[in-house]
């Protein structure tokens, strides 16, 4: 019995244990399953792994930055409010190897959190890479090039460590120096948008690299926000866009050739507003865009449709290499001459142009922007008014000429219809002009109709003071003319045996109207 007993209990333990051991696999399962799991490391940790690496290139993959307000006191930002932040470094960290980060991700920041562990006041004398990351960087001085990119791959990522479907990676620069413009492009093999969003504030951009030009590629992005920038150099800058949300806003593009092109994958929103674009602004747009705020005010030069300007360089010039045909399409001459002669007399590009300024003509008015409207409808007309002499000088017609000369006539007086005050300025300045003629140059016309006023005014009286009636009147008035008409026409009358016929004839209207 003792045997026995023992060997029951014995068993129920072993069992119970055995239970134990499998409810925590199990449970430790469940947890990896909710958990990520990549290392965390925080701020300081990773300013110590670049100085221990002994290679020029420091590289972390699958790593999640945490915030650490004790170990990383010395280089945290602190977060006032939504949109102020205060870097805690007092000297700069000057990193002299070149950083790749490739799916790194950034503990995530609640609205309540004080304090962001970003990278700041950082000197990267070499280039940075970052794939399929989410980080901060403020204040930063990047001396290389910056190269960003994202792929499929960040959908992994994110299914893996984030049960909300709506959560997306952010990347976000505030307040950096770009010697060279970072390259930003994603690719979606599955044409999706990525959940990533992009957010580039208060930077300076001081130019392309040896390649002569920018390339932002947002149209897999999920949300991509541009504010507040300035950007340097003279280089050319193309970007593609078809996020699902944008806000481009209060760049100062300076000198730079600006190539927007907007497409329909995806597409639901964008701003592009007060930005100071000097040079030639070359759009891209599909007809059917909606959800598109693009002020006039900001082209400061033309606007001209990029797709048909490419086809302009691709048939004038020749080219060795992919850099020939950048520099061509910057080239000033190329531009002007395509602006000046080329959209007037091709006719396909006749037809795009007019199409693209309609096209925004009708967002300004579907938006009620008055002022956009009238502004871009001005430069529709113009360019239609410069086609319309083309084709008078090619083949002169009545029809063609009076439809040149109305537009020209309409532009001068009231801007094509956009102005009617300005018809009541011109007409005041016509009857100045025509008053100060008349003024240095009067005639006698002015005798004439003061005289003419004033026997009105004698006959009127003269009709009031007699009892007679108003033919009598008139009679008596014009005795001494009517006196002199029959005079005439019995002179006439005696000489018709001495005058010809036909003379005679031309005057009997004369004594008749008399």
């Amino acid at each position: 019995d003792f045997f026995c007993v023992f060997n029951l209990s014995t068993a129920q333990l072993i069992m119970k244990k055995l239970l134990f051991l499998c409810s925590l696999f199990l449970s430790l399962v469940a947890t990896s399953q909710e958990t990520p799991n990549y290392p965390k490391y925080t701020l300081s940790q990773i300013y110590e792994m670049i100085d221990y690496e002994t290679s020029d290139t420091f590289t972390l993959k699958n790593a999640t930055i945490i915030l650490d307000t004790v170990a990383d006191r010395n280089y945290l930002i602190r977060k006032f409010g939504l949109s102020s932040f205060v870097s805690m470094p007092k000297d700069s960290i000057e990193i002299h190897k070149s950083v790749v980060f490739e799916n790194v991700f950034t503990q995530t920041v609640n609205l309540s959190d004080t304090y962001i562990p970003a990278f700041n006041k950082v000197i990267f004398h070499k280039p940075v890479i970052l794939k399929n990351s989410e980080l901060w960087f403020l204040y930063n001085h990047f001396k290389s090039e910056v190269d960003i990119t994202y792929d499929d791959n960040l959908h992994e990522h994110l299914n893996e460590n984030f049960s909300n479907e709506n959560e997306y990676a952010q990347l976000v620069f505030r307040e950096n120096k770009f010697e060279f413009d970072p390259k930003i492009e994603a690719d979606s093999e599955k044409q999706e948008k990525l959940r990533v969003s992009i957010r580039m504030e208060d930077c300076v951009l001081k130019g392309a690299n040896a390649s002569g030009f920018v390339n932002w590629d947002f149209r897999a992005f999920f949300r991509v926000v541009i504010i507040d920038n300035q950007f340097l150099d003279t280089c050319h800058n193309f970007i593609f866009f078809s996020s699902i949300r944008g806000i481009i806003n209060n760049n100062d593009f300076g000198q730079r050739i600006v190539r927007l092109t907007i497409r329909d994958e995806g597409y639901k929103r964008l701003e592009f507003r007060e930005n100071k674009i000097n040079q030639t602004f070359f759009l891209s747009l599909p007809e059917s865009i909606q959800n598109l705020q693009i002020d006039w005010s900001q082209f400061s030069s033309n606007v001209i449709n990029s797709g048909d300007y490419n086809d302009f360089i691709q048939r004038i010039s020749t080219f060795n290499n992919f850099s020939d045909y950048m520099a061509s399409l910057q080239d000033e001459k190329k531009i002007k001459k395509y602006i000046d002669s080329a959209r007037i007399v091709n006719r396909l590009f006749y037809k795009s142009e007019i199409g693209l300024l309609g096209t925004l003509n009708s967002i300004y008015k579907r938006q009620h922007d008055l002022e956009s409207a009238r502004a871009s409808y001005i430069a529709l007309k113009n360019l239609e008014t410069k086609r319309l002499e083309y084709l008078y000088d090619q083949a002169p017609s009545f029809d063609t000429y009076f439809e040149w000369k109305v537009n020209q006539f309409l532009k001068l007086f009231s801007d094509y219809g956009t102005r009617p005050a300005k018809a009541i300025v011109v007409s005041v300045y016509v009857i100045l002009f025509f008053a100060l003629i008349y003024l240095f140059f009067p005639n006698s016309w002015d005798s004439h109709g003061k005289n003419r006023i004033m026997d009105r005014y004698r006959f009127f009286t003269k009709y009031m003071n007699k009892e007679a009636g108003i033919h009598q009147v008139y009679l008596e008035e014009r005795k001494e003319e009517l006196l002199a008409s029959e005079d005439f026409k019995n002179y006439m009358l005696s000489s018709k045996k001495r005058v010809p016929k036909f003379f005679l004839a031309t005057a009997i209207p004369l004594y008749t109207w008399s």
